[in-house]
């Protein structure tokens, strides 16, 4: 439903106090939603007059306002799926008191009478809008370009990092995570305005088909949101957010990489990845050591191989492939210190008497130039490279 800017959206309270918003402006308008911003209207008691008015405007609290649009008005469930889908987003935000999720303010049902559908309404369904608190920033994309110190570019980056775990660990799925739903705001902290793309990662494959390719944030999504053959996980999110380090960093749009390819998402090659060690290259030492606080690591161990390590592991980060990602923003963070060691796909060991062992390893999946070393140990297997007796190398 598009709303107007001008337009008054009556509230439900009584009659001579009956609250609503004032539509202030457009942000966006898509097939799927519009975004509107306005003001939440006030009220006062006017004890000369003996009543209840309204305070003046400029007293009104800011808010955005995200109507449904609707691909197809000839079909009943789609349209009911979607208005479900945008109630659900009201249940997730909850009340969670933190900057990076809007902050709800109301959920307005009313009567659609401005889209033509093909069939008879229903009254019990009505037309849902979603009002959440306004904040004020720039979208990510204007902030990176406004000189920011590298200080703020970092804090952002490990504010976004632990936003995702905390929204994995919750058992939510972003999609959504790319530069038109990030806003920074004067302090340098992240509001995700991205909310209507949220799902629970147990009810994604019921819901997919609300989310077609075109909403998907060009060259920040992963490739398995425009390629069928992989369902989309945790690791999507994470790959996004890679993206947004990338862009940071080295200022380079990945939707431009993406459009050079002819593609929907980007795949990176050394050529990007040259360009992204060249930028960390320039970043202080000081300025690496906090940024390790702030992801929870020893400033020393991530300072050691900088900016290699972070390189190699944003480079797995990007890996078209997602069994290739680290699975978890934990894994992202102990990959930055330390790559694990690269997995095979089958070993298969034989014993070929007189104490010898041959070992069979399939191979097919690691890079060009792996090097191979196999360690034994007795009783615990070793699970990192330094660990056990070198046997082969």
């Amino acid at each position: 439903m598009k709303l107007h800017v001008g337009e008054r959206l009556i509230g439900s309270g009584p009659a001579h106090q009956p609250g609503g918003y004032l539509v202030t402006d457009i942000v966006r308008e898509t097939p799927w939603y519009g975004l509107y911003t306005g003001k939440k209207i006030l009220y006062n008691f006017d004890f000369a007059g003996k009543r209840v008015r309204e305070t003046d405007d400029k007293e009104w609290l800011d808010v955005y306002l995200r109507t449904l649009h609707y691909p197809r008005l000839d079909d009943p469930a789609d349209v009911a799926q979607r208005r479900t889908l945008a109630r659900t987003e009201v249940a997730i935000l909850g009340n969670r008191g933190s900057n990076l999720w809007p902050e709800p303010i109301d959920l307005l049902e009313l009567e659609n009478t401005r889209d033509a559908f093909t069939f008879a309404p229903d009254d019990d369904d009505r037309e849902p809008i979603v009002v959440f608190a306004r904040p004020h920033g720039q979208p990510l994309g204007d902030w990176q370009q406004s000189a920011v110190p590298v200080a703020s570019l970092l804090s952002v980056l490990a504010e976004l990092l632990e936003f995702v775990r905390r929204a994995h660990a919750e058992g939510l799925l972003l999609q959504g995570l790319g530069p038109a739903a990030i806003l920074i705001d004067r302090a340098d902290r992240v509001h995700y305005l991205g909310s209507d793309m949220v799902t629970e990662l147990r009810d994604f494959a019921r819901v997919r088909k609300l989310f077609p390719q075109e909403r998907y944030p060009r060259g920040f999504a992963a490739p398995e949101f425009f390629e069928g053959a992989q369902n989309p996980s945790p690791r999507s999110d994470l790959y996004a957010w890679g993206t947004l380090a990338y862009f940071l960093f080295t200022g380079h749009m990945p939707w431009q990489i993406a459009l050079e390819q002819g593609r929907l998402w980007a795949q990176f090659q050394d050529a990007h990845f040259e360009r992204l060690e060249r930028s960390l290259r320039q970043i202080p030492p000081a300025h690496v050591q906090a940024w390790a606080e702030q992801l929870g690591l020893a400033g020393a161990a991530l300072l050691q191989n900088w900016p290699g390590n972070c390189v190699a592991a944003l480079r797995w980060l990007l890996h078209p492939d997602p069994s290739r990602r680290p699975a978890s923003a934990d894994e992202v963070r102990a990959w930055m210190v330390a790559l694990p060691p690269a997995q095979v796909n089958a070993v298969l060991a034989l014993d070929a008497g007189s104490g010898e062992t041959r070992v069979f390893l399939d191979v097919q999946t690691l890079e060009a130039g792996a090097e191979i070393e196999i360690r034994r140990a007795v009783g615990q297997a070793a699970q990192q490279p330094d660990q056990g007796e070198l046997a082969y190398a």
